[in-house]
Order: structure tokens, then C-alpha cells, then sequence
């Protein structure tokens, strides 16, 4: 939330380069942080002498915390220069779990938009609450054959879990940029 605050107040070209560089950057050599040294020693590696930044994961998180009208611009500016990392962003920016706010109408548009097995596979590494959520936008009798089988599918790969979340979530995103579902970003 801070850095969303500190990110608002700057003109829009130092927006985009800071969001760019945020974005690239994974690691802070550990010479940049000598003024620092003993605060920051706690958190650098024993064997590496970096401190983990994030990179893009937390560039979105931070874009996402902002208001649609302040992260527009930014987005904008560094699609520019980068349409990838903006596109990256953008994905980003709305996870998964964020599909908790649709209410019942909009996740009936968005299940009939996305196939059963994608569905399934991100619901198996889903919350408890998140199955719940999706599950009571479908028929009774759906919502069962549905769960049963959830419990009947044998373990699934994490990376393909998070690639049918982020499926599930980029079709959101284009629904709700076609006015067909309401997703609050920012």
C-alpha cells in the first residue's frame, strides 16, 4: 500500500521508468546496501549477499493496490516501451483468488466461458472457500459432479494448476474489459 501511495505522487514518465525497473529487477546487490548493512543483515542470504526483491510479482501487487485511474497511465507509459512486461503486469495485477468478489452472475458468464478440465485443475490448489465460491454459481446437481471429481482426480502439477488459474483469470480480465462482468482492479 505504501509503495502504491509513493508510486501515485510521481509525474507519469518517472511512474512507467520506476515501474519498469521494479519490475526487471529481482535482486539488490549487497555493496548498495552499506549505509544499510546491519539493519537489512538479518534479511540477505548467508550464502548470497542479495536482498530478494520481487520483481514483477510485486510490481503488480503494487499496481494493483492503486486506483484504476492512477495505474492506467503507468501501465500505458510502460506498455510503450515494453508491451510484454505490460501484458505481464496486467495478469498479475489480478490473481486468482481475486475472483472471490464476482457475485454469482458474473462467475455463471465466466464458467460458461472456460472448459471444465481447465476449471478443475485450478480448483484442485484452490481454498476451500474459492471451490465453494465457484461452485455456487452452478446447479446442485453440477456443483456434486463437480466435487466428485475434484476428490477422484489424482494429484496435479502445481505449475499446471497456477496455468489453468491464470487461464481462469485472464478471461475474467477480457470479459470484464468487454463490460460482460464487473472485476474492481485497483
Amino acid at each position: 500500500d505504501n509503495a502504491a501511495n509513493v508510486l501515485r505522487y510521481m509525474d507519469q514518465h518517472r511512474q512507467a521508468e520506476v515501474t519498469m525497473r521494479m519490475s526487471k529487477l529481482k535482486q539488490i546487490p549487497g555493496d548498495l546496501a552499506d549505509d544499510i548493512k546491519n539493519a537489512i543483515r538479518d534479511a540477505l542470504g548467508a550464502e548470497d549477499d542479495n536482498l530478494e526483491v520481487g520483481g514483477i510479482d510485486k510490481t503488480a501487487r503494487i499496481l494493483g493496490r492503486m486506483h484504476k485511474r492512477d495505474q492506467t497511465p503507468i501501465l500505458g507509459a510502460v506498455e510503450d516501451e515494453d508491451s510484454e512486461l505490460a501484458e505481464k503486469l496486467r495478469r498479475r495485477m489480478v490473481v486468482f483468488d481475486d475472483l472471490m468478489q464476482l457475485d454469482k452472475r458474473d462467475m455463471q458468464t465466466l464458467l460458461k466461458s472456460i472448459e471444465k478440465d481447465e476449471l478443475l485443475r485450478a480448483l484442485k490448489g484452490a481454498t476451500p472457500q474459492m471451490v465453494e465460491h465457484f461452485l455456487a454459481s452452478v446447479s446442485k446437481r453440477q456443483a456434486e459432479d463437480l466435487r466428485e471429481e475434484l476428490e477422484i482426480m489424482g494429484a496435479v502439477q502445481r505449475s499446471r494448476i497456477r496455468s489453468s488459474q491464470e487461464s481462469i483469470v485472464a478471461e475474467a480480465l477480457k470479459l470484464a474489459e468487454n463490460g460482460k462482468i464487473f472485476l474492481d482492479i485497483g
